[in-house]
């Protein structure tokens, strides 16, 4: 999903493979966006506690900008959360390393349209 930017290797950017899985992801919850709060997690497997939480970070602001300019998502009701390492519950109990959506939204307005 990400790959380091041409002009500083040392930077982080989304793959043109990256948004098209990430618009895949996030495609069957849009009716719901503008009722809910997304929370875009990030995860490092690589560098040292503060490298982890900044890497983490980074790859979690690329999503959630990546959101706002695409899908004109409002900046209030998108999040980030730096996890680093913890990677508790990920696929096949494997380390986790990118990024994950999680959708908050309320139970009331699921129920009234049918899900």
């Amino acid at each position: 999903m990400f790959e380091p930017a041409p002009d500083d290797p040392a930077t982080e950017r989304l793959t043109g493979d990256g948004r098209a899985r990430l618009d895949t992801a996030i495609g069957p919850f849009l009716d719901r966006a503008s009722s809910a709060v997304l929370v875009i997690e990030g995860y490092a497997q690589s560098g040292s506690g503060g490298e982890l939480y900044l890497r983490s970070r980074v790859r979690a602001s690329l999503v959630r900008d990546y959101f706002l300019g695409k899908f004109g998502m409002t900046p209030q009701s998108v999040g980030v959360m730096p996890l680093g390492k913890e990677s508790a519950g990920s696929p096949n109990g494997e380390p986790w390393d990118g990024v994950a959506l999680a959708m908050f939204d309320d139970k009331k307005a699921v129920k009234a349209k049918g899900r």
